[in-house]
């Protein structure tokens, strides 16, 4: 294929399309091989020489610089091997004198040189070879580990994943570093989910609380209907996402959140969202009950003698299956 030059830019004749310098326009030649009949036949323009600037394939007609190459890439799901198109085509020559010439030049450089030295020092089957990083200690910086714990945020994780990990830990004894924040995590859990699971005197629906276990026995007991953890997305950081209010009873259009125990500085898990969800749907009737209100306190004095599944310490799912639990057979 002929070319013409444009500062750096190559042309094809075939095509008329401009790539950046050769090796681009060789890319491009590429597309086409095997598929149209003029890129594998103007592969290298009329005036460049055969056998010196350029070979052509017996086979397909394509011209390139080397042959042997050609047949590895592209004759290969042919099943056609160099020693067989020798033998068939009666050939020695699989290579173009220039870039047989391109070849020795490199090969008596300072870098074929350079490249056997370092084969020999420190080859990869040398026994006597250090990698880089040897004796060098996991030390990062707190960007370093920001950036790793928000390539690592929304990640799921399998429960096979987990029981590998349990697996690989069993056995493996914490060091104390380990077991001073573990301390330090307790310390700043002030509240408690509680346990969650399916109920069969609430139609066996997960609930992921006692607490949220026991607002649902509420308002089945005052016959108002409800659907649990409704989905609403949120804008945050130019990202969606989602924030599932715990109940909305559709009798009063009303919508309901349960938390834990609010800690004295006024933080809450979840508080973020719950302020996002209040600043973007403004017109929906909302409300949270805390277990250390006094208005749960109260709801817990008058309907616990009144639902005969009330959960609390005593009698909860965890401690007391067969109370909540289906019977498996």
């Amino acid at each position: 294929m002929g070319m013409q030059v444009r500062g750096k830019m190559k042309k094809c004749k075939v095509c008329n399309h401009m790539c950046k310098n050769e090796k681009a326009l060789n890319a491009h030649i590429k597309k086409y091989e095997g598929k149209d009949k003029l890129h594998n036949q103007y592969v290298y323009s009329n005036n460049l020489i055969e056998g010196i600037d350029y070979l052509e394939c017996k086979i397909c007609g394509l011209r390139r610089k080397r042959i042997d190459l050609h047949l590895k890439n592209f004759h290969n799901m042919n099943n056609i091997s160099i020693e067989k198109y020798k033998k068939e085509f009666s050939l020695i020559k699989l290579y173009c004198d220039n870039s047989l010439v391109k070849f020795k030049e490199w090969a008596n450089s300072e870098r074929k040189v350079y490249s056997n030295e370092w084969t020999k020092n420190y080859g990869r089957f040398k026994n006597n070879f250090s990698p880089w990083n040897k004796g060098r200690k996991n030390v990062y910086s707190k960007e370093t580990l920001i950036k790793m714990g928000k390539s690592q945020a929304g990640r799921i994780i399998t429960k096979e994943h987990r029981n590998k990990i349990s697996n690989t830990l069993k056995g493996v004894p914490l060091s104390e570093n380990r077991k001073r924040k573990m301390r330090e995590a307790q310390k700043e859990k002030r509240y408690s989910r509680g346990y969650g699971g399916k109920r069969k005197d609430l139609k066996n629906i997960y609930f992921r609380s006692t607490t949220e276990a026991n607002f649902a026995r509420i308002l089945d007991f005052k016959n108002i209907n409800y659907k649990y953890e409704v989905d609403f997305p949120l804008y945050y950081d130019n990202k969606i996402i989602w924030y599932s209010v715990d109940f909305y009873l559709e009798d009063i259009n009303k919508y309901m959140e349960i938390k834990g125990y609010c800690q004295s500085d006024g933080n809450y898990p979840g508080k973020k969202k719950v302020d996002l969800f209040i600043e973007q749907y403004p017109n929906k009737d909302f409300e949270i009950i805390f277990c250390s209100s006094q208005k749960w306190k109260d709801l817990t004095d008058k309907y616990e003698s009144l639902i005969p599944l009330w959960e609390n310490g005593n009698r909860n799912i965890k401690r007391t299956p067969e109370l909540y639990k289906l019977e498996v057979n």
